[in-house]
């Protein structure tokens, strides 16, 4: 019998926000640039048990998973990335959104 997937925790807004402010590179940070340049969907998902608060992460130039999920035009990427509350709307070193570089 096949186990259930482990439920993804859910971080609360002032957590999001507190991760949003720091940019650094990091394993993490380039583990989430890996996993939207190959599309490793069940990789995002097996890291998210255990770090779920890396999707919210930023690398030193202000962008995160949910820029290159939108730069490698990977629809299915955004929409989870989307129901776990990343936004598109904060803004990396150029001014730029995750909306302003999309291929999608």
């Amino acid at each position: 019998m096949k186990s259930k997937p482990k439920k993804i925790p859910k971080l609360k807004p002032e957590e999001i926000e507190e991760l949003n402010q720091h940019w650094e590179d990091s394993e993490l940070t380039s583990m989430m640039w890996q996993i939207a340049h190959t599309n490793d969907l069940p990789g995002l998902r097996t890291v998210l048990q255990n770090e779920p608060g890396v999707v919210h992460m930023r690398s030193s130039d202000g962008r995160g998973i949910m820029w290159w999920a939108h730069e490698y035009g990977r629809e299915k990427l955004v929409s989870i990335l989307q129901r776990l509350g990343v936004s598109e709307t904060l803004k990396d070193a150029n001014g730029q959104t995750p909306l302003d570089i999309s291929t999608l």
